[in-house]
C-alpha cells in the first residue's frame, strides 16, 4: 500500500491527507505518515503545506507550546507563513454556569451530576489560573517570541491574524481547543462560545507585535477580525507601545473587521501608534461594523480617523472601506497624502459625516485610479452627534457603481454627479 500510495501525485496524496483528517471516521494523520519511512518526508510535506501554514493558537501553555514545536520542527517549519492568535479568552458566565449545575446536583443529591459539575469547576479554575499566569509572567509573551524567532531563520515574512469567538463545530477550531475546552460538558453543540468570550484584542495585538519585533521577523500582512464582542478590554495604557516596530516595514496588506467596541476601546490607539512604521503598505481593507443606515457618534468617527490617520505608505495603491462612518476631510486627507500612488478607492455601506457630491468632486479631480466603487451610502450631520448619543444618517444613493479605467473615470462621474444634483434639486422643487 505505501508504494501504490507513493506512486500517486503529490496532489492526491494531498486529497488522501485532507480525507483522513476531516472524515466522519477521521485517524490521525500520523497513520499515514508512518506507514513507511519512504512516505514519511513527502506526507509530512503536504500535511505541513495543507494543514500548518498557519498554525492557529489560543491562551494555553499546550497550545503555544505546540506552535513552538510546529516552528522548530525541520519539515513544518519552513512551510509556516503566518500564526493567528484567538484573542478570546475564557468566560466567566461559563463558570456561573457550572456553578448553577453543581448547586442543584447538591438540591437533588445528583452523585453524577454532582462529580461532573465538581470536576468542570476544578478543571475551569485550572485553565482560567494558567491563561492568567501565561499573560501577567510574560509566559506567552516568550513562547510566541520563541515561535517569531524560529521562522525568522528561514527568511519568510509571516501573516499575523488575531481571531475571536465566531466559530462553529463546522469551523476551524485553534489547537488545544478539543484537549481542553471539549471536557466541559456545555461545550457540546455550539463550539468556542460556549466556553470563550470575545475580549482582549489589544493586549493580545500588542503581544503579537512586541514578540514579532523583539525576534526580528517581519510581518508580511495583518488582519484583525474582532466580531461579536461582550466585553472590550480597555487599554489605558500605552506605555507599553514602543515607538519603533521595524517588524511592520514589511507589511504589505492591512484587514480590519471589527465591531465598534474593540475598536473604541484601546485598538484604535495601538494601531495609531504602530501602523505609520508600516511605510510599504498596498493594500488597505477596513470594515467596522456600522452600516450606512446606523447611527453613529463622535466617539467613533475619532475612532476611524485615528486608524486613517495612522496609514502613511510610499506605495499605498488599494483602499477599501464599508460598513463604517467617517469625516469628509478624515477621508480627503488620507486619499491627498497617496493620490500618486492610490489605483483603486471602493467605498461602501457608509455614513458620510459631510457631503459625498463633494468628496466625490474632489475624487475625479485630484485622483488617478483604475477603478472607483461606491454602493449604498448615507450623510450625517457631525453636528446633530454627541459622545453618548447617535443620529440617524439620511440615505444618498441607494444603488451603486462600479467604475473602470482611467479614461472612464471623469465621464461617468460627471455624469453620475450631474443626476444627483438634477435630483435634488427636483426635492426641492417639489
Amino acid at each position: 500500500m505505501p508504494l501504490v500510495l507513493l506512486s500517486m501525485p503529490n496532489e492526491i496524496i494531498a486529497r488522501i491527507c485532507e480525507y483522513v483528517a476531516v472524515h466522519d471516521h477521521a485517524k490521525p494523520i500520523s497513520n499515514l505518515r508512518l506507514t513507511c519511512k519512504t512516505f514519511y518526508a513527502p506526507a509530512t510535506k503536504e500535511l505541513a503545506q495543507g494543514f500548518l501554514r498557519e498554525p492557529y493558537v489560543m491562551m494555553t501553555r499546550y497550545s503555544l507550546e505546540a506552535l513552538v514545536e510546529i516552528c522548530k520542527h525541520p519539515l513544518f517549519g519552513p512551510h509556516v507563513r503566518g500564526i493567528a492568535f484567538e484573542s478570546s479568552r475564557l468566560s466567566l458566565t461559563l463558570i456561573d454556569d457550572i456553578h448553577y449545575r453543581l448547586r442543584t446536583s447538591l438540591t437533588d443529591k445528583g452523585l453524577v451530576a454532582m462529580t461532573q459539575a465538581r470536576k468542570e469547576m476544578t478543571l475551569f479554575l485550572e485553565l482560567y489560573e494558567q491563561e492568567q499566569s501565561l499573560q501577567q509572567t510574560g509566559e506567552a509573551s516568550k513562547l510566541v517570541r520563541e515561535a517569531f524567532s524560529l521562522l525568522r531563520q528561514y527568511g519568510n515574512p509571516v501573516k499575523m491574524a488575531l481571531e475571536t469567538v465566531d466559530i462553529d463545530n463546522s469551523g476551524l477550531n485553534p489547537m488545544g481547543y478539543h484537549k481542553a475546552l471539549n471536557r466541559f460538558t456545555c461545550s457540546t453543540g455550539y463550539g468556542l462560545s460556549d466556553c470563550m468570550a470575545a475580549k482582549d484584542v489589544s493586549s493580545t495585538f500588542l503581544l503579537m507585535l512586541e514578540a514579532s519585533d523583539a525576534s526580528g521577523c517581519e510581518v508580511s500582512s495583518l488582519e484583525i477580525t474582532a466580531w461579536g464582542f461582550d466585553h472590550y478590554s480597555i487599554c489605558s495604557n500605552l506605555s507599553n507601545v514602543r515607538i519603533g516596530f521595524e517588524a511592520l516595514t514589511a507589511l504589505t496588506e492591512i484587514h480590519l473587521y471589527l465591531d465598534p467596541g474593540p475598536l473604541q476601546d484601546g485598538l484604535d490607539r495601538i494601531l495609531e501608534a504602530t501602523l505609520p512604521f508600516a511605510n510599504r503598505l498596498q493594500k488597505v481593507y477596513l470594515e467596522f461594523g456600522q452600516d450606512a443606515e446606523s447611527g453613529s457618534s463622535l466617539p467613533m468617527l475619532v475612532s476611524v480617523a485615528r486608524v486613517l490617520e495612522s496609514v502613511h505608505s510610499h506605495e499605498l495603491v488599494q483602499l477599501e472601506l464599508s460598513t463604517t462612518s467617517f469625516r469628509e476631510a478624515d477621508l480627503l486627507k488620507v486619499l491627498g497624502q497617496h493620490k500618486k500612488t492610490l489605483k483603486q478607492v471602493a467605498l461602501q455601506d457608509l455614513s458620510l459625516a459631510g457631503s459625498w457630491v463633494q468628496l466625490l468632486s474632489w475624487i475625479r479631480d485630484n485622483l488617478s485610479l483604475n477603478r472607483l466603487v461606491v454602493n449604498h451610502v448615507s450623510e450625517l450631520d457631525e453636528h446633530d452627534l454627541n459622545d453618548r448619543g447617535y443620529t440617524k444618517p439620511t440615505p444618498w444613493f441607494h444603488g451603486g457603481f462600479d467604475i473602470r479605467g482611467p479614461t472612464a473615470m471623469r465621464p461617468n462621474l460627471d455624469k453620475f454627479l450631474a443626476q444627483k444634483r438634477k435630483n435634488q434639486l427636483e426635492m426641492i422643487m417639489d
